[in-house]
């Protein structure tokens, strides 16, 4: 009784067929057929018998006419389509709004149960479009920005756009995939949307779904993809042994490897220089094991190179490649600013290094346009900087140079900057003091000590200071204490100030106050210095985490102009601006991994090369497993897991929206009721 109170009807008006039932009952009131009288002699042993087989087949007759009745009724529901509706169901008459995700990053490359996880998360993507009413508006939203993305669809459009969805390099993390969702929701006005999320649930993705700002209107819905296999190996990135490279100077290049899969794999590493082989090694890599190799590179032309390292690795492909651009020096540029005299031990270490172009002046004498072309500039004991020079210094570091500052022997004047120092957030000197002191830190991985040791002996003999200005470092005070003396006091210390660095050394070069001049260590510190800045030049950038592009040109504040990347397969326009002494060009979002050639629009001026590649957290394979999103997605209040495949899948939300058909029970009773009729007729006597 209780479930045909809760019974209802998709096509009620079928009901009406019940009055047919009345045919079979006349024809069974109403006796068609026949007796015919024969006369016969004595028939008291025949009337017991005749008495007797009139009963049963009345029985009979009562019997077939239960089935044809039950078997009508039931063959009447089913055609009426019964159903018990869901305890949850929305107004049919409200327009339903669907946005689907479907997650077409790198990953989804691995095969799955039914060809490539993509090709199955768009049959499911279709399945949930089919098991909705034709008035339903659907908005779909993958990892591509595309125009027209807020856009309401119809079923047909929506499964249109399913089926052209393509693979992407580069994911989108959980968050801008609910922003997109929900600012689609609110533009169409719709207060109780649900959001399907069709994905193989990789945790660098959907990290940001445990954070995710409860909403008890909205209905989630979690349908995870799964891969039969997770296989993967990636070049995860590169970098220079020394960030300065020099003609005809050979230095190292740096490759990281990681095997993502649970089984141990070989696996062969390319390096090509402008289309030219450079090098290969092979490695074998254990389980989940990182390994670092190194190739050998020596440039022989001032030029930038356009160096890739690949693998061949199947299916995912986007992480076996990486560019990268080498930009080697022939030359360095270096400038002396003096106060009262020159200082001989600078003068002729940077005079007998053939790649260094070195020039003297005062500080009276300043060529402020020449600035940016040195790759380091001294101060030398000089006193008080005029404002403008001051200025002046402090955007060239701000736009990548390197400034060292030895202070003045007399106290007065090595004092006098402080206020520009603090300017530049660096520390001050204090008044001088006499104590002997030794160094007793060195910084050996610091880029100014690169190659400088190839082992620290024990008892090693450190520079000394007789006396010296120590480097009143405060905690406002950022930066890294490069030469540390035994009294804790700094040496060397070096702070950083937007592209570029400001050191500071704590004694003039001199007899009378240090042996720093004459030391084994002052001669690489001191070269390293000078070809500091071109460390400051990135490798390459990353698709979707990096956002502008570093130039070297100058330019007014404020002023804008227009750039070209030009690639090998299109041509992109974008903005550069010099703000704050930084000149970038931003990087395009649509922009895609390879080199490019960076230059005025109508190409006139060329900036240089650079190389971009893709984003690395699609690399890992590691997953959410459903308990696990269904633990993280419990406080969504209103959150599904789906892990049925395409046909159930459909079938599991038409009845949570529908209900619970009954039409099958119904056709399978008229069946067996016409089964019971027939059994009964042939069988029963």
């Amino acid at each position: 009784m209780l479930i045909l109170q809760a019974m209802l009807f998709t096509y009620p008006t079928f009901l009406f067929a019940l009055f047919a039932l009345s045919i079979p009952v006349a024809i069974h009131m109403f006796q068609l057929r026949r007796f015919k009288k024969i006369v016969f002699s004595d028939i008291r042993f025949l009337k017991s018998i005749d008495e007797q087989t009139r009963s049963n087949r009345k029985l009979k007759e009562w019997i077939i006419l239960a089935c044809r009745i039950l078997g009508l009724s039931a063959l009447i529901l089913a055609f009426a389509q019964p159903y018990i509706p869901a305890t949850d169901a929305l107004n049919k008459s409200e327009q339903k709004f669907i946005s689907l995700y479907i997650d077409n990053s790198p990953s989804m490359q691995l095969e799955g149960t039914a060809g490539t996880l993509l090709e199955e998360a768009k049959q499911k993507a279709r399945a949930v479009i089919d098991a909705y009413p034709k008035n339903t508006l659907y908005h779909i939203v993958t990892n591509t920005e595309s125009h027209g993305a807020w856009q309401a669809l119809s079923a047909s459009e929506a499964a249109d756009h399913v089926s052209g969805i393509q693979p992407q390099s580069g994911n989108q993390a959980f968050e801008k995939t609910i922003e997109k969702q929900r600012a689609a929701a609110e533009r169409h006005q719709i207060s109780n949307p649900e959001f399907y999320y069709i994905s193989d649930f990789q945790q660098s993705q959907w990290s940001g779904l445990k954070n995710v700002v409860r909403d008890s209107l909205t209905a989630f819905h979690f349908v995870p993809v799964r891969a039969q296999q997770f296989s993967n190996i990636s070049i995860d990135t590169a970098w220079l042994e020394s960030p300065d490279v020099k003609v005809n100077s050979p230095t190292g290049i740096r490759v990281r490897l990681t095997n993502h899969q649970s089984s141990s794999a070989d696996i062969s590493v390319q390096l090509m220089a402008d289309g030219i082989q450079k090098g290969i090694q092979s490695t074998s890599l254990e389980a989940n094991q990182k390994e670092t190799l190194v190739f050998p590179f020596t440039p022989d032309e001032n030029k930038p190179y356009r160096l890739t390292l690949t693998i061949r690795d199947h299916p995912i492909s986007f992480d076996d490649e990486l560019y990268l651009v080498v930009q080697p020096e022939s030359s360095f540029d270096v400038l002396c600013i003096n106060g009262n005299t020159n200082n001989p031990f600078i003068e002729a270490l940077y005079q007998s290094e053939p790649s260094i172009r070195f020039t003297n002046c005062t500080q009276n004498q300043i060529d402020f346009a020449s600035l940016p072309h040195y790759a380091l500039i001294v101060l030398n004991g000089c006193s008080t900087l005029p404002s403008g020079t001051q200025d002046e210094l402090a955007r060239y570091i701000s736009d990548g140079g390197t400034v060292l500052n030895i202070p003045a022997e007399q106290p007065v004047q090595a004092l006098s900057n402080n206020s520009w120092f603090s300017k530049l957030n660096a520390p001050e000197y204090s008044a001088l003091r006499n104590q002997s002191v030794q160094v007793s830190f060195v910084e050996t991985g610091h880029s100014l000590l690169r190659q400088a040791f190839s082992k620290i002996p024990q008892n090693t003999d450190w520079p000394v200071c007789s006396q010296y200005f120590p480097i009143n470092v405060q905690g406002s005070n950022r930066g890294k204490n490069i030469l540390r003396l035994n009294s804790g006091d700094a040496l060397l210390w070096q702070t950083t100030a937007g592209r570029g660095s400001l050191l500071m050394l704590s004694v003039p070069l001199s007899d009378a106050f240090t042996n720093m001049h004459k030391h084994a260590l002052f001669v690489p510190l001191m070269l390293n210095m000078a070809t500091l800045r071109t460390g400051n030049i990135p490798l390459y950038y990353t698709c979707g985490i990096s956002t502008r592009i570093n130039l070297p040109v100058k330019t007014e504040q404020g002023t804008e102009k227009t750039i070209q990347l030009t690639g090998s397969q299109r041509s992109l326009t974008t903005s550069a601006v010099y703000s704050n002494g930084d000149y970038s060009a931003a990087i395009p979002t649509d922009i895609g991994p390879g080199f490019y050639r960076v230059s005025s629009k109508s190409q006139t001026i060329i900036y240089g090369d650079v190389a971009l590649n893709e984003n690395r957290t699609e690399s890992g394979m590691i997953f959410y497993e459903p308990e696990e999103l269904q633990q993280i997605s419990t406080p969504l209040y209103r959150s599904t897991i789906h892990t049925e495949e395409s046909a159930a899948l459909f079938a599991s939300i038409q009845q949570a929206y529908n209900g619970k058909p009954l039409w099958r029970w119904f056709l399978l009773a008229a069946l067996l009721a016409l089964l019971a009729e027939i059994f009964i007729i042939r069988r029963m006597k």
